[in-house]
């Protein structure tokens, strides 16, 4: 057995050990339970009690796998506890209203960019490369980046394993380049790790065992555009590849934007017209909830995996990635227009 495959066993059977007892304990204590999500949104028919724990499970498990072996990342994903306190609150229904979280947000990321010194002066692109010459525009645009995925993130945490599986091929994406870039060992153990910490939770996610929340959403969306700053500062990955690393959250968020000013909705306030739950109500119809909200997932999942094996046996030349996200882009509004204007017959046949 290879060194990979045993240090992928081990690692996925402490990791799954370690989610199955933050889920216990949290099911007796009656903590962050989907119930309570539920209610918050006025939504009937309980399912059973399920937890989410998705930020409190990839916190601990980050920092006890890079304690004293990776400080810099280590420092990043204590940064991260403050998205998750943030989420927790969101969870719990605790009266904070999206426009504070946004704000509390904004602040976060702020400060710690400028505490983190991950100041961006050139990312190749003209027109943005002139105002990140002023350091504090440069860190106004990356927090006000930073926000946008890690809302983005969210919105993509409507179906099982959705949101999680996305981040789960965005690191197997730099497992697959870290030779390219010269990634050092410590750095490839994090990525690692939490590779398998996604794949661990994805599994009980799509059995209903555990779902992300808002707070495991916004973890992985902070900590994952924090790491690509730091791995862009320090390895010189192409930035047009950075950005590949978020284009589903991003899409979401701007398409969902742009449907509400259309529709003339708060852009803040909820709905049920995103890519994953239109496939769901109008290809899966006919499935019972759980089946269909799976399938949804997976076929999204084809979708965006296709999307990443391009990018993996990419060049990585500027022209080559413009038309792999180009070509990423112009599928996924396609194919969410035909779903708006497409209507189906709910009968069950």
């Amino acid at each position: 057995m290879s060194t990979d495959i045993y240090y992928f066993l081990l690692t996925f059977t402490f990791f799954f050990f370690v989610l199955i007892s933050i889920n216990f304990f949290l099911l007796r204590k009656k903590i962050l339970l989907y119930r309570t999500y539920k209610q918050k949104h006025k939504r009937k028919n309980f399912e059973k009690n399920i937890v989410l724990s998705g930020g409190i499970f990839f916190l601990i498990i980050l920092i006890i796998t890079n304690f004293q072996i990776n400080f810099q990342i280590t420092n990043f994903v204590i940064y991260s506890l403050f998205f998750v306190v943030v989420g927790i609150f969101s969870d719990l229904n605790k009266g904070i209203t999206a426009k504070t979280r946004l704000f509390i947000m904004f602040v976060i990321s702020f400060i710690i960019l400028i505490n983190s010194q991950l100041i961006i002066e050139k990312i190749d692109i003209k027109i943005i490369d002139f105002f990140l010459k002023f350091n504090l525009l440069s860190i106004l645009i990356f927090t006000f980046a930073i926000v946008t995925i890690v809302n983005g993130s969210n919105f993509i945490d409507g179906n099982n394993a959705n949101c999680s599986g996305y981040f789960f091929l965005v690191y197997l994406l730099l497992l697959f380049k870290a030779e390219n870039f010269n990634f050092d060992i410590n750095d490839v153990t994090f990525i690692k790790n939490i590779f398998i910490s996604l794949v661990v939770f994805s599994i009980l996610n799509l059995y209903n065992k555990n779902y992300l929340g808002d707070n495991g959403a916004y973890f992985l969306g902070f900590l994952t555009s924090l790491i690509s700053i730091y791995f862009f500062t320090k390895y010189s990955i192409p930035s047009l590849l950075i950005v590949a690393f978020f284009s589903y959250p991003v899409a979401e968020i701007c398409i969902s934007i742009i449907r509400k000013f259309i529709e003339n909705q708060n852009p803040m306030d909820p709905d049920r017209k995103h890519l994953h739950q239109l496939i769901e109500n109008k290809m899966f119809f006919y499935q019972s909830k759980l089946v269909k909200n799976n399938l949804s997932t997976v076929l999204i999942m084809s979708l965006n995996s296709i999307y990443f094996i391009f990018l993996i046996n990419s060049d990585l030349s500027k022209v080559n990635l413009i038309q792999i996200i180009s070509g990423y882009y112009f599928v996924y509004i396609s194919l969410y227009l035909f779903l708006r204007i497409f209507k189906v017959s709910k009968k069950k046949k």
